[in-house]
Parts: structure tokens; sequence; C-alpha cells
């Protein structure tokens, strides 16, 4: 296959954005499945439109009764279902080359390519992780407006009891609260006491959420070992989903994720969840008034949780 042509016979450069954009897309696809750690566990899906909208049922129909063969019928019940919305959020990082280094690769177009290839390469490989560790996030953003905000959401925005999550105001919807055991910001050792509360708060009927993952640091994965040792009930470190480094807690893996930051634990039902992307890769030459030709790759995504209320967070752990 013949390379492509880098320079025009006027001596300007063609458009490479459109080369490196079918290059590497499929690529980088493939390194977020590899990178984020989150979408690693739980998935992406395309998205349409300017924004996430599911429906959540929230309650159930209440007419059910027991009755004698004389008793009227009574009033019909009905489900209960809200509607909720996310809009999408902008990611990009800008790479590019001097009007030197453009120059001196004049005469060999290929070494110019592999020097621009290297480049966008090691800057979409660099993008993924920023939202790597952003999505991983403990505390919630400080701009309370989901539209106005710039970040995606990260595990801290969405499993809390407070605030506003996918224009839901959890102050009277009260069935969207996450379960949080905090300390009122007072570091506290954990136990398994915290363990055997957030499990007992996740069974109840009104949540009846099936846990998958509790998701930590490796500060208090190491507590949760101890605690285990503690109790002559240590079990062997396995490979949990994603190759992450696990123990058990009531056959849920407590996985230590490394980009965590210390102080809490998160505990997630996979279902809810997933990576919701509307431009998984893009590839856009850069206006600029100086001696460089400048590209950006961009996308657009959130992190989802359709129903945060089955999710819970233990904070305020001691961190040392």
């Amino acid at each position: 296959m013949a390379s492509p042509r880098v320079y025009t016979s006027a001596g300007a450069l063609t458009d490479l954005a459109k080369i490196f954009r079918e290059h590497f897309e499929k690529p980088f696809v493939r390194a977020l499945g590899e990178k984020v750690t989150l979408v690693k566990l739980f998935g992406t899906k395309s998205g349409t439109g300017h924004e996430a909208q599911w429906i959540v049922h929230y309650d159930r129909n209440n007419s059910a009764v027991f009755y004698k063969e004389d008793d009227p019928i009574g009033d019909a019940g009905k489900q209960a279902y809200e509607r909720a919305r996310k809009p999408y959020k902008m990611a990009r990082i800008t790479y590019g080359a001097s009007g030197l280094a453009i120059a001196a690769t004049k005469s060999d177009e290929a070494a110019l390519v592999r020097v621009l290839a290297e480049e966008a390469r090691r800057a979409s490989i660099d993008l993924l992780y920023k939202i790597d560790g952003h999505l991983l996030g403990i505390n919630p953003n400080t701009v309370s407006d989901e539209y106005a905000r710039a970040e995606m959401d990260c595990l801290g925005d969405i499993v809390r009891a407070d605030g506003v999550y996918a224009t839901i105001d959890r102050t009277t919807a009260t069935w969207w609260r996450s379960v949080v055991l905090d300390n009122g910001g007072t570091p506290r050792a954990l136990t398994m006491g915290l363990f055997q509360q957030m499990r007992a708060e996740l069974e109840k009927p009104e949540r009846e959420a099936e846990i998958s993952y509790i998701l930590t640091s490796r500060v208090h994965f190491d507590q949760y070992g101890n605690l285990l040792e503690d109790r002559r009930r240590w079990v062997n470190v396995t490979k949990a989903d994603g190759g992450f480094e696990a123990l058990e807690y009531d056959s849920i893996p407590v996985m230590v994720i490394p980009r965590m930051a210390p102080g809490a634990m998160f505990w997630v039902d996979k279902r809810d969840w997933s990576y919701e992307v509307l431009l998984p890769f893009e590839t856009e030459q850069v206006p600029v008034n100086t001696d460089r030709e400048e590209y950006v790759i961009k996308t657009y995504a959130n992190l989802i949780c359709r129903h945060p209320g089955r999710q819970g967070v233990i904070r305020d752990l001691e961190t040392t």
C-alpha cells in the first residue's frame, strides 16, 4: 500500500488529522477497555443525542392484598417511575510538532508521519490516564450543577446520600440516596462491623442490591486483610475481574484499585453502571498562530449509574 502523501505539490501539509483519526480510533477504543479501571469493570455503551436518558422504577404497585369472598375491589395501584438525565462531558488532549521539526523532515515524508504518529499514540494514552484517574475520585465535584461543570462524574459524585444526580434531587427522592456510612469527618478504623452494617443496609427490600465489587485503595485492602488475619480467616489474594488483586467478603471481591485515594470503600452493583460514549475518538487539526502544527484528540462520554440507591460507600477511614 502506498504511503499517504504528507505534502501537496505546493509544499503544504495534507490532512494528517484524517490519517491519524482513521489509524488510531480502533487502538484508542481498545485501550479504553484496558487502561480505564471502571471501563474494565463496567464496560461501555454507545450514547445517542446530547445526553443519556433513562427511566427509573422506584416503587411497586401497592394494591396487592389478601381478601375475602365478598370484599369490594379497591383502587387500582400503579408502578412509580422517574425520568433521569445525565449530560455527556468532553475531554481532550493536544499534541503537535514545531515548524523546525516539520522542516527537518520535509525531505522524508515517512519520518514526519512517524514523529507525529508517536506523539498521537502517547497523547491518546495520556488522555485515557487522565480520565481513569478522574473517574476514581472519591470526593464530589465542588460544582453542584451537573450541566455547569466540565468534568465527567466520578465515584464520589455518584455514590452519595445528598445532592442532585441525573436531575433527581436526593433531598426529596430518598430512594435515590446511596448508603453512606461516615463518621462526621473524623477518621476511624475499618472494622468487620462496618462491613456487616453496609451489607445489611444494601440488602433491604427497598434496595435489593446485588453487590458485585467492593473497590478501595491499597491502604484499606491491607487493613481488611489484617482483619481476616486477626480472626484466623486469612485467604489467599486472588485475581478478580480486570486482573485486580482481591480478597473476599461474603463471596464479594474486595478489590485493590491502585490509583484510588485512601479514605473510602465503594460497594457497587455493576448491573447499574456503564461508561457511556457519544464520541469515542476524534482527531482535528488546531488552527495556531505560532510556528507549529497542532492536533487535538477528543472524546465525549460520561460515567453513568442508573440507580445510585443500590450503591454504598464507607467513608472517614483511617489512612495509616
